[in-house]
């Protein structure tokens, strides 16, 4: 891969400056900032048509629905992207659908930095027996397929008829299966730094290892992990789509890309005429996820010189 230098002097070279000095990053970013506008405005980019003020006052994530018919109808109708199948107005489900993404974004990827954080640096710190152990269950968790547990597990629970929120429980299971990557880097972040000359400095000085673990460790080996952290978004937005793709992941009628796109079943036959049922959440969709990608790119390759050289940025 190859390495830009970063726009800012050697001695003021900064995260946000970094990224922002490459192309396909200012691409990511841009696109990530119009989801989060979309998102921030979906109440009045798609707002509840008066006839179902009910039916969104209880539950504004509930998509609006033109009847129980089976022929989607076409964009630019009384509907600005058409319905789908099953009558729910695609340009709500796709307006919502980006705060229910971003919503279970937070609620999975947040943790799983976090934890994963707390876990390498346990690792790498204490070392020894506490770092085979830590490792071990590292790699047990590893072995885990994440999306065929959370399949398992909500099949399990529709099968005993035990009542569940489907989203929950898939947040749930992709957290608790998706922290290990972040733990790794961070464990090899803390076995690079643990011996450098500014912690003997700073353990002679009488410092403890909780103001230099915040001080002086976590600034220098948090990039790394942040760059893991983003890169794995994108595997857990197509996680949780086909979990919806499926049916198994939220309600029928939820704002949610996946199930939107898992409409587009009912008219495989007529995607010629009835294109819109499957275009416009698969592009949104797939343009989520590549923005994250881009960024998550551009944060490894800001990264990747501190591994070489062992510096700072």
């Amino acid at each position: 891969m190859t390495h830009l230098p970063c726009p800012a002097p050697p001695g003021q070279r900064s995260l946000p400056r970094c990224l922002w000095g490459r192309p396909f990053a200012r691409v990511g970013l841009a696109l990530l900032a119009v989801y989060a506008l979309v998102a921030v405005a979906a109440p009045i980019l798609a707002p509840c048509p008066p006839e179902q003020a009910r039916r969104c006052g209880e539950d504004p994530y509930r998509v609006p629905r033109a009847g129980y018919g089976t022929d989607p109808r076409p964009p630019g109708t009384e509907y600005l992207l058409g319905t789908t199948a099953r009558q729910f107005d695609l340009a709500y489900g796709l307006v919502w659908g980006t705060r229910t993404a971003f919503k279970l974004l937070l609620l999975i990827n947040v943790p799983d930095f976090l934890f994963g954080i707390l876990v390498g640096a346990v690792a790498g710190l204490a070392g020894g027996w506490s770092d085979r152990l830590l490792m071990g269950v590292v790699e047990v968790f590893k072995g885990v397929p994440s999306y065929m547990a959370a399949f398992a597990l909500v099949v399990l629970l529709q099968v005993n008829a035990i009542p569940y929120d489907g989203q929950l429980m898939a947040a749930l299971v992709l957290t608790a299966l998706g922290w290990m990557g972040c733990a790794q880097v961070m464990r090899s972040e803390m076995l690079r730094v643990r011996d450098h000359d500014y912690l003997l400095a700073a353990r002679a000085q009488g410092r403890g290892p909780v103001g230099i673990f915040f001080k002086h460790v976590l600034p220098n080996t948090v990039i790394p992990v942040i760059a893991t952290a983003v890169t794995d978004i994108g595997p857990v937005v197509l996680y949780l789509a086909a979990l919806s793709f499926v049916g198994l992941g939220v309600p029928d009628g939820y704002a949610d890309w996946g199930q939107l796109l898992s409409h587009a079943f009912d008219t495989i036959h007529s995607q010629s005429t009835q294109w819109h049922v499957i275009a416009f959440p698969g592009l949104a969709i797939s343009l989520f996820v590549m923005a994250w990608g881009l960024v998550g790119a551009a944060l490894c390759d800001v990264a990747a010189p501190r591994w070489v050289r062992g510096g700072v940025y």
